[in-house]
């Protein structure tokens, strides 16, 4: 089965839905997508990850330590994600080996550009 990327807005956007995208080629790229945001100077989709205390929890076990220790979920803005993940579709339309990651990263910036309209915070999500 294997994990997934996926966004989490800070709040909801009438006609948009981010389970629509289906993240796994993304969690198989990330990798190559990390080498490549590095190369083009934008920020690796990592750069925006963030998770509550129970999502943290869930993610690593007993190896989250008390909820005290977790950071609080941090919230970004969507012009900064759209920069990252239109500088990566630029570089995947040029390297057959992550043209399964396009699909994902479209639907990325079309949910990115809907909350930068809408003036909407994000955060990139992992699903295992």
């Amino acid at each position: 089965m294997g994990g997934a990327y996926y966004i989490s807005l800070e709040s909801g956007i009438p006609g948009c839905d981010p389970a629509s995208i289906d993240g796994k080629a993304l969690n198989r790229a990330a990798d190559a997508l990390e080498n490549a945001a590095r190369t083009l100077k934008v920020r690796p989709l990592m750069d925006f990850f963030s998770a509550g205390a129970e999502e943290l929890e869930s993610l690593l076990g007993d190896d989250a330590g008390p909820p005290s220790d977790l950071l609080p979920r941090q919230y970004h803005s969507a012009e900064d994600g759209l920069k990252t993940v239109r500088a990566l579709i630029g570089h995947c339309e040029r390297d057959p080996k992550l043209k399964a990651a396009l699909e994902d990263l479209r639907g990325f910036e079309r949910i990115l550009a809907a909350a930068a309209t809408n003036k909407v915070k994000w955060h990139l999500g992992i699903d295992i």
